[in-house]
């Protein structure tokens, strides 16, 4: 779905509000959650000028993308992020909630690398135990097709469970 759980939207904010990003990347943007609260936890808590902070999102479905996040981001690329995201710079932070288990094995271990080389700081999520989905508002891509384990994330960086979700820190 475009969405993810409700428990990590603290412990996301929270490490927003640490890091203070000049620049933030949400890779599968969905509803556009994460670019609204970056900027609401950017330029506005933060009190920045207006728009300071550089929004973009990476998104595969092009039919998620609404005047809403329009509104938020200031760069929305539709396709998907490993061809995306080499033709992109660097960025402060990305965000990357519950798109891991899209992805086989092998392509959510490239993306992951991609993103250690393009984020100063990286914050993933994706859920602790393997459930079935299939393609979700005419989405193929939602299609859930790998489970990764504390073993494997903890590889990356520091890991932290919020109930059946994994949080993951780059």
């Amino acid at each position: 779905m475009p969405t993810c759980p409700p428990v990590v939207i603290t412990p996301i904010c929270q490490r927003i509000l640490a890091l203070n990003p000049g620049s933030v990347l949400d890779i599968g943007l969905g509803n556009g959650k994460w670019g609204f609260l970056a900027r609401e936890y950017t330029d506005v808590w933060l009190k920045r000028e207006a728009r300071e902070t550089r929004i973009d999102g990476i998104e595969i479905y092009g039919p998620y993308i609404t005047e809403v996040q329009r509104l938020v981001y200031d760069n929305i690329y539709v396709g998907d992020a490993l061809q995306v995201l080499p033709g992109l710079g660097e960025y402060d932070l990305v965000i990357m909630a519950d798109v891991l288990e899209h992805l086989g094995l092998a392509e959510g271990g490239e993306l992951l690398g991609m993103i250690r080389r393009k984020a100063k700081h990286a914050v993933v999520t994706t859920p602790v135990k393997f459930f079935p989905q299939g393609a979700v508002f005419g989405n193929e891509h939602e299609r859930h097709v790998s489970l990764w384990t504390a073993e494997m994330l903890s590889k990356w960086g520091s890991l932290k469970r919020f109930e059946d979700t994994w949080l993951l820190e780059m």
